[in-house]
């Protein structure tokens, strides 16, 4: 008996025994205990033991340690006879990382103790994410689920709840589920993302029993392709052939083929990125018609500039303009262009040959496309080679059969390492690779073959083992995802080869190791290694079946679900159009068979061979090794081991270096695994177009496995792309084979394209598109509606002799051929304000749709808002009686006055109504974003404070607070500081960063808000913290009372100081900071002459109970203003500016401190105090229930839902009566069951003075509300405004310069931040291609398109007298004549007395420069019947200038030649 020693420490890797081997008695026989190298926490691990041939019982006993802490873990002992073998389970708990060992101790019959290492491996149980799109839109819903499962795919037992948070582009986390419940190993949920997210990777991570798992979506801005384009070249292209032939296809994702025109280029494939083709000039392109499919050809060596005769790839790309809509679509692909016509390669049973076994090899020979080559005539001549130490070779000639296959003759009698193969065919050599012995010289060989073709669960695996002599028996193991399945030991009296049978599990799927090995007479082990693939089946099934596979849209489509009983079933079906924008968000059976292969994969430090020297001993258990597994037994000892060794780091088995960076490389990639009489009804109207149609749960307790659901098909003419997934508690997961498709899809639709408004009065040309995908032409009739007289029909005629018609419809006749589509143009005049309804219907004899769609119509002009409101308070009288009066100014446009009463008996109540809208102001910037957070905060402590809260409003307040809090994150530094447009910033701004780290804690109590962002702020803050205690402003300034004006700094101090205290877990952090602001303050409030900074002050005060806190608040109360029961604060107003009507309407600043100054009351409690302050505040509010701007709106909000959950009751019961127009009424009623209704009714325009009357108990919150246009330039303008429509405009094209600054008075030199609204001429849409260049204007922060991209938006941070021109750009994109004047406005944000406005008139259009083909008559010039694009302008004005100069280079050749011959 032997003594085997331990390994070096490195051997881990190789899993090289470390045993020890002790012998008592002098016995015969042999022993081996096999189990798997690797051991997981939660799992069964199982060890095959066996007494191979020692013919007394022996005892053993099993046993796995911890060595580290040298306890065991498990132990089992058992007795086995002779050729006995046996498969000990043990149980693993909840281990944790750390070094384990298998122990082997012979206790009676043989005694001996061995010990081997095992590696730690984590992963126990599998997680699958799946989301319903890989790639997201901003203000899109992210749907996923998480699949949490165990190693057979059944629902993880030991868990109920996972966690789960998702982290935007920038790591930042936005939304985390701490106790996500599984149902059956599945939890669902969705995130709303805003309108202005992070875009990027964002990643959904789950933490399941310490286990992590990632997976990714993005966010992107994008469109969704309408049709597919792909790029083929057909056969196989070899240099000698001289040409590439490209085929370009393109196809509606309903199926139906795209018209229009291609442009390809084709250049060399560069494995280089420093090589760039641009550079090296050696890119083609052609143009080509296509009409669903288009060809073209490249010459290799003149336009491609190939050179040499080796294989190489080159690119081919396709741009395909759709001819009706001008859309583009692109392609690409790669094409090998080969240096011969076919392909051989050696097709081997195994990489290494057994010296004296058979081994099965054959010849392949094929086209390069794969086809076999079939050749009767010809011979193939394969040479083999012997390697070191033989080197000598052996020829024989083949003849390929119907399948270009050939049987190889192969001497494994050799004594050398390898054996390599050439071919030589038709001139040409190949080189087929080589096979190898391995490092170990053995005195026998086994070979273990498998012999089933396609191994299958549930189903007797056929293996042949065959051996160089003969065998008395023969042990095998099968090992699967890292644990020993079944093993044993098979008598084979003196037999050289023998066939046995084994029964295939789950979980031996995707892939079985298989062992075979016997103890030869001389002691050594002879052993095999195989690998047995399964095909990729899972246990569960789920099958989806369509009661139809093409549908109208709108119609109903029953999808039959059968799947095993009692499973959780989730379904998903989305436009096609989203996976071919991208793909990778679902689960497919690819990704499972992955994911199950690591379980058999080692996690831990890795070595790193150097090459091998043939001379180098090797590990005589290679075999188990390669398989996963550890063994112990007494057969040969050990050999010495293998040096020279480098350390990586990695989480993977091992594989060759080269492997490794292969793998580090390549991108995690999916596998796709789909294929591919009498005139009808009017069409119903299409609205719905989402781009996921499916998103459906089945997780009913007593499920049969069978369930039928319906399913109103989406108006999108599309194809539909439904899969699912199944999870058993008994089966496991189930996943569809194969995509169901749906094809939606007219024959015969109509289609139009609005503009997003027009004025009234101006003529409209409405292009209606019929399209015709049936067998023959149609002759179809089209008739526009005009039941309602919404509009009049325009002619030519009629604006000639200004005799208009009544028409109710009009009707055209229009041939559209087979497969096309027609326009045909429609001109209107609308004569209504509002939303008017564009109706058509066409019909032919076969067919028919109809369409109908909206258009709004606005009065000319820019629209002006006015609110008046009154808080009636009956708690103390029976009876409150107002009066309200409408101003509306003479120059107002005809016809535009609106005027509506509201009355709700909640303060908050419109602002609840409108969360999504409180102001008219655009809110781009970082702090105008929080307008979609802080209200919600505000709103939902308020009804829940005054339990009125209800899971609508709060789940509708939380979707607006999460979506703000998304966009927020955009702004943010690095440093975690917060500016008004982020990073293009070049500092965080104090004031923002307070106000963002103030409201995040707000927050938190209502959703995920990351907690280091608020510290991060907040260590920020008191970085910039100045030694006498204040806080600068180091950022840009936007609001300049805040952060700057008289105050010293206060204002901005106190603002900063209150950040700090309500984030009342930081304040012991904080302390030293917040006491320097507060000695700050005290020191400076004393005669302080700015209210603004004063009212702050007195509520930071009062928040930190300073003992200064009463004599700040007296100081403020000497300084409101009152008026009856109202009381406020307000900016002086400079002399200057007296007249200046704007200050006589609600001004944002006035607003501000005097919500500050209520607040202060409040916490000081003196509520009675307030209350006139409240009903100040409400008398200055807008319709939606905001105010003017940002600020004011959030401290306003605040003050006033902190007072009203104080007088907040249930019991109102108040009857107003409004009398208008001397003797009309109406009559509304406030109780407890409508108190949070906004109750509204339209007034006539004609009302001018309004008297309230109020009754009852209770408190109700009345307002009137009435807006009008005005088309002049506005009165008492603080801007210069100058637009100026430049000379290269025409009537499709509009470029535009609007110059502007501001317009100094005493003491303001500058604005705030200031926002320009530039409106165009309807029809006219933005050019979005310059708008990147004219952000990156120095002067410029931010621009932004508004109505359907008909306005452009652009943010200063401040103007002063110096003139600015910023130029913007529109095409038209609709038709329409008769224009009226387009707005141009500009607006200090933070104080709206500071306005201009302007209007300019853009391309002048008649309706002889819209009309098309008949409608223009006899009146107008062949020029207006055919309009030319700029792109035909263009082309004309080119071709023309080149004939110029042609003509005039001939005329000074002609010249020169005259003078030279006289």
């Amino acid at each position: 008996m032997g003594h085997l020693t331990m390994s070096p420490p490195w051997a881990l890797s190789l899993m090289v025994l470390i045993s020890v081997f002790v012998v008592s008695c002098k016995c015969e026989g042999y022993y081996t205990v096999v189990g798997s190298k690797l051991l997981r926490p939660n799992s069964e691990y199982h060890v095959s033991v066996s007494n191979l041939n020692v013919r007394e019982p022996l005892r053993f006993r099993i046993t796995l340690n911890n060595t580290r802490t040298g306890t065991p873990l498990a132990s089992e002992d058992l007795s086995l006879g002779q050729g006995e073998s046996r498969l000990v389970p043990f149980s693993i708990g909840d281990i944790t990382e750390g070094d384990y060992s298998l122990t082997a101790e012979g206790l009676s019959g043989f005694i001996f103790k061995n010990e081997s290492s095992l590696t730690f491996q984590s992963k126990s149980f599998s997680v699958f994410v799946q989301t319903d799109k890989a790639v997201y839109k901003p203000g899109d819903t992210v749907r996923f689920r998480v699949l949490v499962l165990d190693p057979n795919t059944k629902p993880l037992q030991k868990i109920d709840t996972v966690k789960v948070h998702i982290t935007d582009g920038k790591n930042n986390r936005i939304k985390q589920w701490n106790d996500a419940k599984l149902v059956k190993g599945v939890f669902e949920s969705e995130l709303a993302l805003s309108s202005a997210p992070v875009l990027g990777n964002w990643k959904i991570n789950v933490e399941a029993l310490g286990t992590k798992k990632t997976q990714e979506f993005e966010v992107d801005e994008y469109v969704l392709p309408k049709f597919e384009v792909s790029v083929e070249s057909p056969g196989i292209t070899t240099l000698k052939d001289g040409k590439v032939k490209a085929i370009v296809r393109a196809k509606y994702t309903y199926g139906k083929s795209v018209k229009g025109e291609a442009t390809v280029s084709a250049y060399p494939d560069f494995n280089f990125h420093y090589v760039q083709p641009f550079e090296r000039d050696v890119i083609t392109r052609k143009t080509v018609p296509i009409d669903g499919k288009g060809s073209v050809e490249f010459d290799l060596r003149d336009e491609i500039k190939l050179q040499g005769d080796y294989t190489r790839n080159i690119v081919i790309e396709a741009v395909v303009e759709e001819e009706l809509t001008g859309r583009k679509q692109n392609s690409s692909s790669k094409v090998k262009i080969y240096d011969r016509a076919y392909n051989m390669e050696l097709v081997k049973s195994s990489e290494k040959f057994k010296p004296g076994l058979p081994f099965t090899a054959w010849l392949k020979a094929t086209f390069q496309d794969g086809a076999p080559l079939q050749d009767d005539t010809n011979s193939v001549k394969v040479t083999q080679e012997f390697g070191w130490p033989n080197q000598n070779t052996t020829e024989h000639t083949y003849k390929l059969d119907k399948n270009g296959m050939a049987k190889l003759i192969i001497d494994t009698e050799t004594s050398s390492d390898s054996i390599s193969f050439r071919a030589e065919y038709l001139g040409a050599t190949f080189y087929l690779g080589s096979i190898s012995q391995g490092w170990v010289k053995y005195s026998a060989y086994v070979r273990a073959k498998v012999l089933t073709e396609t191994p299958t669960i549930n189903k007797d695996v056929t293996v042949d083992v065959s051996s160089t002599v003969p065998m008395k028996y023969f042990n095998y193991q099968v090992l699967g995802r890292g644990d020993v399945l079944i093993g044993g030991t098979i008598a084979v009296p003196d037999r050289m080869s023998h066939t046995f049978r084994f029964p295939a599990s789950f979980a031996m799927v995707p892939r079985a190791r298989l062992l075979v090995y016997f103890i030869h007479s001389d002691g050594q082990m002879i052993s095999d290694f195989a690998e047995i693939e399964f095909a990729s089946e899972l246990q569960n099934f789920l099958k989806v079946q369509l009661s139809k596979t093409e549908s109208k849209p709108g119609q109903d489509v029953d999808i039959t679900i059968s799947t095993n009983p009692d499973s959780y079933v989730g379904l998903l079906g989305v436009d096609q159009s989203v996976l071919l924008l991208k793909s990778g968000n679902d689960l497919t059976t690819g990704k499972v068979f992955d994911d199950l292969k690591t379980y058999e994969e080692a996690v831990y430090l890795q070595y790193r061979r150097k090459r091998f020297a043939p001379w180098r001993r090797f590990n005589y258990y290679d075999d188990f090794n390669d398989a996963g597994a550890v063994i112990m037994t007494n057969a040969n000892e050990q050999p010495e081991s293998v040096a020279d060794y480098e350390y990586v780091a990695v989480e993977e088995s091992i594989v060759p270096e080269h492997q490794l960076q292969e793998a580090e490389s390549v991108p995690d990639t999916e596998t796709n695994e789909a294929d591919g009489s009498s005139p009808v009804k009017e069409g119903k109207i299409r609205r719905e177009f989402p781009e996921t149609w499916i998103w459906n749960n089945i997780s009913d307790e007593c499920f049969s496995g069978e369930k039928t659901i319906t399913k109103k098909v989406p108006d999108t003419i599309t194809s539909w792309m439904i899969t699912g997934f199944s999870v058993s508690p008994v089966y496991g997961l189930g996943l569809t084979r194969q995509p169901r498709k749906l094809n939606v899809f007219l024959p015969f639709f109509v289609s139009t394209n609005l503009p997003y408004s027009v004025k009234r009065g101006e003529v409209v040309s409405i292009p209606i598109v019929v399209f015709n995908y049936m067998d023959s032409d149609q002759t179809a009739e089209v008739t526009f509606h005009n039941t309602e007289q919404e509009f009049e029909f325009a002619d030519v005629e009629n604006e000639v002799h200004e005799n208009p018609k009544l028409e109710l419809f009009r009707k055209k006749t229009v041939q559209v051929a087979s497969n096309t589509g027609k326009t045909i143009p429609f001109m209107i005049k609308p004569s209504k304000l509002g939303h008017i309804t564009i109706k058509v219907t066409a019909t032919t004899q076969l067919a028919g749709d109809g369409v109908e769609r909206q258009l709004l119509v606005e009065p000319e002009g820019l629209p002006q808002y006015v609110n008046k409101a009154s808080f009636v308070d009956l708690r103390a009288t029976p009876e409150v009686n107002n009066n309200f009066t409408v101003e509306i100014p003479k120059n107002a446009v005809p016809d535009s006055t609106r005027i509506e009463i509201a009355v709700i008996g909640d303060v908050l109540g419109s602002t609840i109504q409108n969360l999504d809208s409180l102001i008219r102001m655009p809110y781009g910037c970082g702090e105008q974003n929080m307008l979609n957070f802080v209200p919600n905060i505000v709103v939902l402590d308020y009804l829940k404070n005054t339990n009125q809260l209800t899971a609508s409003i709060e789940d509708k307040a939380k979707k607006y607070m999460e979506s703000g809090y998304q966009r927020e994150l955009t702004y943010m530094h690095d440093d975690g500081s917060f500016s008004a447009f982020g990073k293009s910033d070049p500092k965080g701004s104090t004031w923002l960063t307070a106000f963002v780290a103030r409201s995040f804690k707000q927050a938190a109590d209502h959703i995920s808000v990351d907690e280091k962002i608020i510290d991060k702020s907040l260590e920020w803050l008191s970085d910039q913290q100045s030694s006498n205690g204040s806080f600068p402003e180091v950022g840009k300034v936007s609001h300049t009372d805040m952060q700057g004006g008289s105050g010293q700094g206060i204002a901005l101090t106190a603002y900063t100081l209150i950040a700090f205290l309500e984030n009342k877990n930081l304040i012991p952090k904080y302390t030293n900071v917040i006491n320097k602001a507060l000695d700050y303050i005290v020191r400076n409030t004393e005669g302080l002459d700015d209210n603004y900074a004063l009212a702050i002050a007195a509520y930071a005060l009062q928040l930190a109970d300073h003992s200064a806190k009463d004599f700040t608040l007296s100081q403020l109360d000497t300084k409101a203003t009152t008026d009856e029961d109202q009381k406020w604060w307000n900016k002086p107003i400079p002399e200057a500016d007296k007249k200046n009507p704007w200050y006589s309407k609600p001004n944002s600043v006035n607003v501000e401190m005097s919500a500050y100054g209520m607040l202060a009351f409040m916490e000081a409690g003196l509520d009675s105090d307030a209350l006139p302050i409240m009903k100040w505040l409400i008398s200055q509010r807008n319709d939606k229930g905001g105010f003017q701007s940002t600020q004011d709106t959030v401290v306003g909000l605040q003050a006033l839902a902190k007072l009203a959950a104080k007088i907040s009751s249930k019991n109102n019961d108040v009857t107003i009566v409004v009398t208008y127009n001397e003797n009309q009424q109406k009559e509304m009623k406030i109780n407890s069951e409508n108190n949070m209704i906004l109750q509204k009714f339209e007034l006539p325009s004609s009302a001018k003075d309004i008297d309230i009357k109020a009754t009852g108990r209770g408190f109700a919150v009345v307002s009137l509300g009435y807006k009008y246009n005005m088309n002049v330039t506005g009165e008492w303008p603080r801007f210069v405004l100058d637009p100026q429509v430049n000379k290269n405009s025409n009537q499709d094209y509009l470029h535009l310069t609007v110059c502007t600054n501001f317009v100094p008075t005493a003491g303001q030199n500058k604005s705030n931040m200031a926002v320009m609204e530039v409106g165009f001429p309807s029809g006219f849409t933005a050019d979005s291609d310059t708008l990147p260049s004219l952000e990156n204007t120095e002067y410029i922060k931010k621009v932004e398109l508004k109505d359907g991209d008909t306005v452009v938006v652009m943010y200063f941070d401040s103007l002063d007298r110096n003139e600015l021109c910023p130029t913007v750009s529109a095409f038209r994109t609709h038709k329409v004549a008769k224009q009226k004047p387009a707005p141009v406005v500009i607006y200090d944000y933070y104080d709206n007395s500071r306005i201009a406005r302007q209007f300019y008139n853009g391309p002048a259009a008649g309706l002889c420069d819209i009309c098309e083909n008949e409608d223009c008559g006899n009146s107008c010039s062949i020029k207006s019947q055919k309009q030319r694009s700029p792109k035909e302008e263009a082309t004309v004005m080119a071709k023309s200038g080149a004939v110029g100069i042609t003509i005039g280079l001939q005329l000074i050749v002609a010249a020169l030649l005259v003078r030279l011959f006289n």
